[in-house]
């Protein structure tokens, strides 16, 4: 069925944020996602209820409200209040395992994460990053064959400093995935860093104005994740911040 509407969500969500003094970047890191799709959302015209849950709650806005007017004068009734039954039928079919979890009901699934130890500019960090769930499987057939080949019979020392070199040279696709999930997140330190841990020893750029981002300057990064099946790990995230499936 198509649906004519006047409204546009996306430039509602963008006006009201304009209006509270929000710039991108920060309303990013309000509903954690990137400044690009920050952009991407407010140029929709319909999006994700969950989505739409989470932008209503960070912004004390009622986004729904246009919507639930428009239909009140239309003369719209209000559903019935769903049962388990109905609710299982309108999830899709790679859903429904996770219906029987009691995690769905809180609103948050499990998803698998990786450990990452740094060492910058000759100063260490350990960080959690998150990663498009479809790496972790092609990363953990990447690490057998480096333990097959080259790598293999390494102690577990020279294993974390040989095996990301070797992933950039023979898989460079997912080495830059980590790599950019992991810039990523060190942006996200940098600009909440109140004791000067990160600020103090990384090299970075602030942004020219309040829109752009926070960059990172010319560090020396090192990634030490060589013994990856202890690395990965499961956390639990709300659903609606699941990250975007990875464009192979």
């Amino acid at each position: 069925m198509d649906i004519n509407t006047e409204i546009n969500i996306g430039r509602l969500i963008a006006e009201e944020r304009r209006r509270q003094g929000i710039n991108h970047t920060k309303m990013g890191r309000l509903i954690h996602t990137t400044r690009s799709n920050v952009n991407n959302i407010e140029e929709r015209e319909r999006m994700d209820t969950g989505l739409l849950y989470r932008i209503s709650c960070v912004l004390k806005t009622n986004f729904f409200a246009p919507f639930a007017k428009e239909l009140e004068e239309k003369g719209y009734q209000e559903p019935a209040e769903p049962t388990t039954d109905m609710l299982k039928f309108t999830l899709q079919d790679d859903e429904k395992e996770f219906f029987v979890s009691e995690d769905i009901n809180d609103g948050y699934q499990e998803i698998k994460v990786l450990d990452v130890s740094l060492i910058i500019n000759g100063v260490n960090y350990d960080e959690t990053i998150e990663l498009p769930q479809e790496i972790f499987p092609l990363l953990m057939y990447a690490y057998s064959c480096a333990l097959d080949g080259l790598l293999r019979n390494l102690d577990d020392e020279s294993l974390e400093f040989r095996f990301f070199p070797w992933l950039e040279r023979n898989h460079p696709r997912l080495a830059g995935a980590i790599m950019e999930a992991t810039e990523g997140l060190l942006i996200e330190r940098i600009e909440d860093d109140v004791d000067g841990k990160y600020r103090n020893h990384i090299n970075y750029e602030e942004p020219t104005n309040e829109d752009d981002w926070f960059e990172l300057g010319d560090n020396d990064i090192r990634y030490l994740i060589g013994n990856l099946p202890d690395r990965i790990h499961n956390a639990k995230r709300p659903l609606s911040w699941l990250l975007p499936t990875l464009d192979f």
